[in-house]
Protein backbone atom coordinates (compact mmCIF):
# COMPACT_ATOMS: atom_id res chain seq x y z
CA UNK A 1 0.00 0.00 0.00
CA UNK A 2 1.11 3.54 -0.73
CA UNK A 3 0.66 6.84 1.07
CA UNK A 4 0.85 10.51 0.13
CA UNK A 5 1.35 13.35 2.63
CA UNK A 6 0.36 16.88 1.62
CA UNK A 7 1.95 19.41 3.96
CA UNK A 8 1.15 23.08 4.52
CA UNK A 9 2.79 25.58 6.84
CA UNK A 10 6.05 25.89 8.73
CA UNK A 11 9.10 23.77 9.43
CA UNK A 12 7.36 22.32 12.49
CA UNK A 13 4.75 20.86 10.15
CA UNK A 14 7.51 19.59 7.87
CA UNK A 15 9.03 17.81 10.89
CA UNK A 16 5.63 16.38 11.86
CA UNK A 17 5.21 15.06 8.31
CA UNK A 18 8.58 13.31 8.61
CA UNK A 19 7.32 11.61 11.78
CA UNK A 20 4.05 10.72 10.03
CA UNK A 21 5.97 9.16 7.14
CA UNK A 22 8.05 7.17 9.62
CA UNK A 23 4.97 5.79 11.38
CA UNK A 24 3.28 4.88 8.10
CA UNK A 25 6.37 3.08 6.84
CA UNK A 26 6.49 1.17 10.13
CA UNK A 27 2.91 0.08 9.30
CA UNK A 28 4.06 -1.25 5.93
CA UNK A 29 3.09 1.69 3.70
CA UNK A 30 5.42 3.03 1.01
CA UNK A 31 5.49 6.59 -0.35
CA UNK A 32 3.53 7.05 -3.57
CA UNK A 33 5.55 8.35 -6.48
CA UNK A 34 4.53 11.10 -8.86
CA UNK A 35 1.39 10.02 -10.71
CA UNK A 36 1.14 6.83 -8.66
CA UNK A 37 -2.22 5.95 -7.12
CA UNK A 38 -2.20 6.14 -3.32
CA UNK A 39 -4.13 4.08 -0.76
CA UNK A 40 -3.88 6.71 1.99
CA UNK A 41 -3.78 10.50 1.74
CA UNK A 42 -2.95 12.65 4.76
CA UNK A 43 -3.23 16.42 4.91
CA UNK A 44 -0.97 18.09 7.46
CA UNK A 45 -2.58 21.51 7.65
CA UNK A 46 -1.78 25.06 8.72
CA UNK A 47 -4.09 27.79 10.00
CA UNK A 48 -1.70 30.64 10.79
CA UNK A 49 -3.22 32.61 7.92
CA UNK A 50 -6.70 32.49 6.43
CA UNK A 51 -5.21 31.92 2.98
CA UNK A 52 -3.34 28.82 4.21
CA UNK A 53 -6.52 27.44 5.76
CA UNK A 54 -8.59 28.04 2.63
CA UNK A 55 -5.92 26.47 0.43
CA UNK A 56 -5.78 23.34 2.57
CA UNK A 57 -9.56 22.93 2.78
CA UNK A 58 -9.89 23.47 -0.96
CA UNK A 59 -7.36 20.74 -1.66
CA UNK A 60 -9.11 18.37 0.76
CA UNK A 61 -12.45 18.89 -1.00
CA UNK A 62 -10.82 18.05 -4.34
CA UNK A 63 -10.38 14.47 -3.12
CA UNK A 64 -14.13 13.85 -2.89
CA UNK A 65 -14.26 12.51 -6.45
CA UNK A 66 -11.37 10.12 -5.80
CA UNK A 67 -13.01 8.91 -2.60
CA UNK A 68 -16.33 8.29 -4.36
CA UNK A 69 -14.57 6.40 -7.14
CA UNK A 70 -12.40 4.37 -4.74
CA UNK A 71 -14.22 3.94 -1.39
CA UNK A 72 -11.26 2.05 0.08
CA UNK A 73 -9.04 5.11 -0.32
CA UNK A 74 -8.37 6.54 3.14
CA UNK A 75 -8.33 10.33 3.48
CA UNK A 76 -7.32 11.97 6.76
CA UNK A 77 -6.78 15.56 7.90
CA UNK A 78 -4.51 16.59 10.75
CA UNK A 79 -2.32 19.44 11.90
CA UNK A 80 -3.14 22.89 13.22
CA UNK A 81 -6.39 23.51 11.33
CA UNK A 82 -8.50 20.82 13.10
CA UNK A 83 -7.05 21.79 16.49
CA UNK A 84 -8.95 25.09 16.43
CA UNK A 85 -12.16 25.02 18.52
CA UNK A 86 -15.03 23.76 16.36
CA UNK A 87 -12.91 23.44 13.20
CA UNK A 88 -12.99 19.63 13.09
CA UNK A 89 -16.79 19.54 13.29
CA UNK A 90 -17.09 22.18 10.57
CA UNK A 91 -14.74 20.24 8.30
CA UNK A 92 -16.63 16.97 8.94
CA UNK A 93 -19.86 18.70 7.95
CA UNK A 94 -18.36 19.96 4.69
CA UNK A 95 -16.64 16.64 3.92
CA UNK A 96 -18.54 13.76 5.58
CA UNK A 97 -16.70 11.33 3.32
CA UNK A 98 -13.43 11.93 5.17
CA UNK A 99 -12.17 8.94 7.16
CA UNK A 100 -10.52 10.61 10.14
CA UNK A 101 -9.58 14.00 11.57
CA UNK A 102 -6.98 14.56 14.29
CA UNK A 103 -5.09 17.48 15.84
CA UNK A 104 -1.59 18.44 16.87
CA UNK A 105 -1.70 16.87 20.33
CA UNK A 106 -2.25 13.24 19.34
CA UNK A 107 0.14 12.67 16.48
CA UNK A 108 1.32 9.51 18.22
CA UNK A 109 -2.21 8.08 17.85
CA UNK A 110 -2.06 8.11 14.05
CA UNK A 111 -1.46 4.33 13.62
CA UNK A 112 -4.58 3.65 15.73
CA UNK A 113 -6.68 6.12 13.74
CA UNK A 114 -5.53 4.60 10.44
CA UNK A 115 -6.46 1.11 11.68
CA UNK A 116 -9.89 2.31 12.86
CA UNK A 117 -10.56 4.03 9.54
CA UNK A 118 -9.55 0.99 7.52
CA UNK A 119 -11.83 -1.26 9.59
CA UNK A 120 -14.74 1.16 9.12
CA UNK A 121 -14.13 1.18 5.35
CA UNK A 122 -14.18 -2.60 5.22
CA UNK A 123 -17.36 -2.89 7.28
CA UNK A 124 -19.08 -0.22 5.18
CA UNK A 125 -18.10 -2.02 1.97
CA UNK A 126 -19.41 -5.34 3.29
CA UNK A 127 -22.71 -3.83 4.47
CA UNK A 128 -23.20 -1.52 1.50
CA UNK A 129 -23.79 1.42 3.84
CA UNK A 130 -23.08 5.11 3.34
CA UNK A 131 -20.23 7.03 5.03
CA UNK A 132 -21.13 7.79 8.65
CA UNK A 133 -18.71 10.68 8.90
CA UNK A 134 -15.06 10.70 9.90
CA UNK A 135 -13.54 9.50 13.14
CA UNK A 136 -12.66 12.71 15.02
CA UNK A 137 -10.07 12.74 17.77
CA UNK A 138 -8.97 16.15 19.00
CA UNK A 139 -7.16 16.24 22.34
CA UNK A 140 -6.72 19.37 24.43
CA UNK A 141 -4.00 17.86 26.63
CA UNK A 142 -0.59 18.90 25.20
CA UNK A 143 1.55 16.25 23.55
CA UNK A 144 3.98 14.78 26.07
CA UNK A 145 7.49 15.54 24.78
CA UNK A 146 9.31 14.18 27.84
CA UNK A 147 8.81 10.46 27.17
CA UNK A 148 11.90 8.27 27.27
CA UNK A 149 10.58 6.57 24.13
CA UNK A 150 10.72 9.24 21.40
CA UNK A 151 7.95 7.57 19.38
CA UNK A 152 5.51 8.45 22.19
CA UNK A 153 6.15 12.06 21.25
CA UNK A 154 6.17 11.30 17.51
CA UNK A 155 9.84 12.25 17.29
CA UNK A 156 11.56 9.31 15.62
CA UNK A 157 12.06 7.58 12.32
CA UNK A 158 12.04 3.83 11.59
CA UNK A 159 15.16 1.72 11.41
CA UNK A 160 16.65 1.88 7.94
CA UNK A 161 14.75 5.03 7.00
CA UNK A 162 16.95 6.97 4.55
CA UNK A 163 18.39 10.15 6.04
CA UNK A 164 19.01 13.48 4.40
CA UNK A 165 22.20 15.47 4.81
CA UNK A 166 19.99 18.09 6.48
CA UNK A 167 17.62 17.16 9.30
CA UNK A 168 15.07 18.83 11.58
CA UNK A 169 15.12 18.27 15.34
CA UNK A 170 12.40 19.69 17.59
CA UNK A 171 13.74 21.07 20.87
CA UNK A 172 10.44 22.48 22.10
CA UNK A 173 6.74 22.51 21.29
CA UNK A 174 4.11 25.20 21.78
CA UNK A 175 4.48 28.79 22.90
CA UNK A 176 3.74 30.91 26.00
CA UNK A 177 3.70 34.26 24.17
CA UNK A 178 0.04 35.18 23.83
CA UNK A 179 0.44 37.56 20.90
CA UNK A 180 -2.92 38.89 19.73
CA UNK A 181 -2.18 38.13 16.08
CA UNK A 182 -0.89 34.56 16.56
CA UNK A 183 -2.86 31.33 16.88
CA UNK A 184 0.10 29.08 17.74
CA UNK A 185 -0.55 28.83 21.53
CA UNK A 186 -4.14 27.80 20.81
CA UNK A 187 -3.25 24.99 18.41
CA UNK A 188 0.18 23.88 19.65
CA UNK A 189 -0.36 24.35 23.38
CA UNK A 190 1.93 25.92 26.00
CA UNK A 191 5.69 25.80 25.61
CA UNK A 192 7.24 22.43 26.51
CA UNK A 193 10.98 21.86 26.21
CA UNK A 194 12.21 18.41 25.30
CA UNK A 195 14.78 17.04 27.74
CA UNK A 196 18.32 17.71 26.54
CA UNK A 197 19.20 14.01 26.74
CA UNK A 198 16.54 13.08 24.19
CA UNK A 199 17.64 15.87 21.87
CA UNK A 200 21.32 14.88 22.08
CA UNK A 201 20.50 11.21 21.51
CA UNK A 202 18.45 12.07 18.44
CA UNK A 203 21.17 14.30 16.98
CA UNK A 204 23.84 11.67 17.66
CA UNK A 205 21.70 9.10 15.86
CA UNK A 206 21.22 11.43 12.91
CA UNK A 207 24.96 12.01 12.71
CA UNK A 208 25.64 8.28 12.68
CA UNK A 209 23.13 7.93 9.85
CA UNK A 210 24.82 10.55 7.68
CA UNK A 211 23.18 13.87 8.57
CA UNK A 212 25.65 16.75 8.65
CA UNK A 213 23.40 19.74 9.26
CA UNK A 214 20.70 19.96 11.93
CA UNK A 215 18.06 22.67 12.25
CA UNK A 216 16.72 23.06 15.78
CA UNK A 217 12.98 23.74 15.77
CA UNK A 218 10.75 25.52 18.26
CA UNK A 219 8.35 28.43 18.25
CA UNK A 220 10.82 30.37 20.43
CA UNK A 221 14.11 28.47 20.73
CA UNK A 222 15.71 31.24 22.81
CA UNK A 223 13.43 30.36 25.72
CA UNK A 224 14.39 26.69 25.64
CA UNK A 225 14.73 25.15 29.09
CA UNK A 226 12.85 27.76 31.12
CA UNK A 227 10.23 25.14 31.98
CA UNK A 228 12.83 22.53 32.95
CA UNK A 229 13.70 24.01 36.33
CA UNK A 230 17.43 23.67 36.85
CA UNK A 231 17.92 22.12 33.42
CA UNK A 232 20.10 23.60 30.66
CA UNK A 233 19.09 26.75 28.80
CA UNK A 234 19.46 27.28 25.06
CA UNK A 235 23.12 28.31 25.20
CA UNK A 236 23.92 25.23 27.32
CA UNK A 237 22.11 23.03 24.82
CA UNK A 238 24.08 24.50 21.92
CA UNK A 239 27.35 23.86 23.77
CA UNK A 240 26.37 20.24 24.40
CA UNK A 241 25.40 19.75 20.75
CA UNK A 242 28.70 21.29 19.64
CA UNK A 243 30.60 18.72 21.70
CA UNK A 244 28.92 15.97 19.63
CA UNK A 245 30.77 17.15 16.51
Amino acid sequence: MHYRIITYGCQMNDRDSEAIAAMLQDLGYQPAGSGQQEDLVLFNTCCVRDSAERKAVGKVLEYKAAKMERPDLLVGVGGCLPQQPGAAARLAKRAPWLDFIYGTQNLDRLPVLVAMARTRCRLRRESGGEPAGPVIEILEEPLDVTQAQPRAAAESEPAGHPRRVEAYVSISHGCDNRCSYCIVPAVRGPERSRPAGLILDEIAGLARSGSREVTLLGQNVNSYGRDLGRGPDFSDLLAQIDRLA
